[in-house]
């Protein structure tokens, strides 16, 4: 199953430390923004 631009997704989990207002969001659904690099070598994605 391919991740793809605008398509909906339910956030399940964050890898990074964010502020507890992005925290909060958990469990919610967002829409695929766009994609990006990083740590030099991985790709993510970013979630409005």
């Amino acid at each position: 199953m391919a991740i793809e631009i605008g398509q909906q997704v339910k956030i399940c989990r964050l890898r990074d430390r964010v502020s507890t207002d992005v925290a909060g969001r958990l469990g919610q659904v967002g829409v695929i923004k766009k994609y990006k690099m990083v740590d030099g070598s991985g790709v993510g994605v970013v979630v409005e």
